[in-house]
């Protein structure tokens, strides 16, 4: 979905995980893969002086600072020391991760997680969390917004889980259960899409 909205607002994609071979041969694997995502990202922030950025990476590698590895963010903090920086973590509350419930259970009863919410944070991990029930499908395919303007109809009959695939980029712009839709309709970017329905082993049935 967002690669799809950036090729239609003319916004700019850049990778920034590759070429490892990091001049300072004492670093471990680990440690040198973040450390050559923040020069990477570093050296596409030089060449757009003008411009303004969204890092998208694994939480653990967006950390400002992780037991004994040394992540992308803090190196980026280190090397960027004039850069506004702010890290927003979007996974740690979702419930998914079993180890996660508990503390899912517990955020529920504070918030009414039907919609998101923004945390400030207050470990060194991130500077904001964002906290959002999986319990049904994402709050941001419910609703029609400026982003997301395009109605898309899903037959509760057909299957058992639908897939809904970009016919511009061909990626997957969203997945999901049948009977956690509401209303069987969601929303995305105007554009072309191709529906796809699983039974309830991921079977293809169409």
């Amino acid at each position: 979905m967002l690669t799809d909205y950036s090729f239609k607002n003319n916004i700019k994609l850049f990778g920034y995980d590759h070429k490892y071979d990091c001049e300072d041969k004492t670093l471990n694997n680990q440690r040198c893969r973040d450390s050559m995502q923040a020069i990477n990202i570093k050296r596409i922030i030089d060449k757009n002086p003008e411009s303004k950025f969204i890092v998208f990476g694994g939480h653990g590698h967006t950390f400002y600072n992780y037991e004994d590895i040394k992540p992308m963010g803090q190196y980026l903090k280190e090397i960027l020391p004039n850069m506004k920086i702010v890290s927003l973590n979007q996974l740690y509350y979702i419930d998914s991760f079993g180890e996660q419930e508990s503390i899912f259970k517990l955020l529920n009863n504070k918030y009414k997680l039907d919609t998101p919410h923004l945390i400030k944070e207050e470990n060194t991990y991130f500077d904001y969390t964002i906290i959002q029930s999986d319990k049904e499908i994402g709050y941001w395919y419910k609703a029609k917004t400026g982003i997301l303007p395009q109605k898309i109809k899903i037959n509760k009959n057909k299957g058992y889980y639908v897939e809904v695939i970009s016919k511009l980029t061909n990626i997957t712009v969203f997945k999901g259960k049948i009977e956690q839709i509401k209303n069987n309709q969601i929303y995305l970017p105007e554009g072309k899409y191709k529906i796809i329905y699983y039974d309830t082993n991921y079977n293809l049935l169409n």
